[in-house]
Formats: structure tokens, C-alpha cells, sequence
């Protein structure tokens, strides 16, 4: 018999606990064992350079599941080009 799990994904900035995004859904498990829940965010623009990370909380349990936790660091996107002192010319 398949069972209906209520869950809720959030992306969160570990610093300061600040949600960054979130994702509610529910999850229909048919058989006991392994199962994918394929989980899809609009765009997420992070403002700031940071350590984040994915929590998974499943209604009814007593607290959330972190996921896993990623860091954000910005790159230049056009990086400078620096004058080469050995080029003649």
C-alpha cells in the first residue's frame, strides 16, 4: 500500500540560518527500501559567499536531516588580463 510522506527542503545559509530557498512536497513511497525524490528549485541567485547547506525535514519527525552542506565562492568573471613583462613589442 503506498503511503504519503508530507516533506519540506530548504537551502540555508549556515552562518546565520537564513533560508535561502524552499521546497515543499510530498513523497509516495509504494514499498519499503530506497527511494527518489526528485526535487526541483526555481533559479537561486545567492547574494553572498558563504557556507550553505540542504536540510530535509519529513512532518512528524522531530527535527530536520541535513543533506549536505556546499560553499559558495564568487569568481571573477572576466578576470584581468596582467601585462606580460617578458613579451617584446
Amino acid at each position: 500500500r503506498a503511503e504519503q510522506w508530507p516533506f519540506r527542503l530548504a537551502i540555508k545559509k549556515l552562518e546565520t540560518g537564513a533560508t535561502i530557498a524552499e521546497a515543499q512536497g510530498f513523497a509516495t513511497i509504494s514499498q519499503p527500501g530506497i527511494a527518489l525524490l526528485p526535487v526541483r528549485f526555481s533559479p537561486i541567485v545567492f547574494q553572498e559567499q558563504g557556507l550553505y547547506g540542504v536540510e530535509w525535514e519529513i512532518t512528524g519527525q522531530t527535527a530536520p536531516t541535513p543533506i549536505i552542506d556546499f560553499q559558495v565562492i564568487y569568481a571573477a568573471a572576466n578576470p584581468v588580463q596582467q601585462p606580460n613583462p617578458f613579451q617584446r613589442g
